[in-house]
């Protein structure tokens, strides 16, 4: 899987031969392991050199209890995106890390030419909907412990397979109340739909195919985004990159190959012939 290096406070792994950066940022209160069997999948593929990055607030410290924003996240990935070079930059984000992802393309698209966000949203409280949920949401996290919200995580995201089930409860569980809160509230008052046209990099947005819930939003937003495609993966729940690793990094390889003629052994066009429903 390549070696681990910190930059800028941001922890890394690398893998893979330079062509193009493809930098994975993970979902919230989970971490840079749940990119291990889709990063797996992509080994063969050459000319990708990937960074998988644990997010500022994620590490295993008790004391890491920042960020309180997605922009303090993208001034911290700053640094580190500025120093790889010449390649192309790829974000791919899961969740809050394409939450991330859109806010970092959205202020600094000179250091980003493309995007992949999985499972992700441009806000979370963008509809009447929306905002009872996440003010339902709000609510709980006062009251439940890391373990209740652990085992009611995995319960949610790991429907479609055992292994997401465990890997989602013992990393949740593995964070306290401060890191939690800390990192929800910045989950909770994201909302970049004011930027989105600054956004015109070539953009795949994935969803799972069984989670309904994110599908609505993504039509919205590969509408709005110029240069977007809109993928399902097969099996998948909210976590495709687990549900489904290799159809997770056969659509990845597919969109490296179209946009940046990175040799990936996939030639097939990025987006699936079954757009979610």
């Amino acid at each position: 899987m390549g070696e681990q290096t910190h930059w800028a406070g941001v922890r890394l792994r690398l893998g893979g031969v330079e062509t193009v950066h493809l930098v994975t940022l993970h979902g919230a209160l989970l971490d840079s392991r749940s990119w291990r069997a889709f990063g797996e999948a992509l080994e063969p593929a050459k000319g990708i050199r990937r960074l998988d990055v644990t997010l500022p607030g994620h590490s295993d410290d008790p004391s890491d209890i920042s960020p309180h924003s997605s922009g303090e996240i993208v001034e911290a990935l700053l640094p580190t995106v500025r120093r790889l070079g010449d390649a192309p930059v790829v974000l791919c984000g899961h969740s809050w890390g394409g939450m991330v992802a859109l806010d970092f393309a959205a202020r600094h698209p000179e250091l980003v030419q493309g995007l992949i966000v999985i499972e992700s949203s441009w806000g979370t409280a963008t509809t009447a909907w929306e905002k009872l949920g996440t003010a339902v949401a709000r609510a709980l996290l006062r009251f439940v412990s890391p373990r209740t919200l652990a085992r009611w995580s995995a319960a949610d995201y790991g429907r479609h397979c055992d292994t997401t089930r465990r890997y989602v409860e013992a990393t949740v569980g593995g964070r306290t109340r401060q890191q939690i809160a800390a990192v929800m509230q910045a989950v909770f008052s994201f909302d970049i739909r004011d930027q989105l046209e600054a956004i015109t990099q070539p953009t795949l947005i994935v969803v799972g195919q069984r989670n309904r819930r994110t599908h609505n939003q993504a039509t919205k937003l590969a509408a709005k985004l110029p240069e977007a495609s809109l993928v399902s993966v097969s099996d998948a729940g909210h976590l495709p990159v687990l549900d489904n690793p290799q159809e997770t990094a056969t659509i990845v390889k597919r969109f490296l190959h179209q946009h940046f003629g990175v040799e990936t052994g996939e030639t097939g066009p990025a987006v699936a012939p079954e757009p979610p429903d």
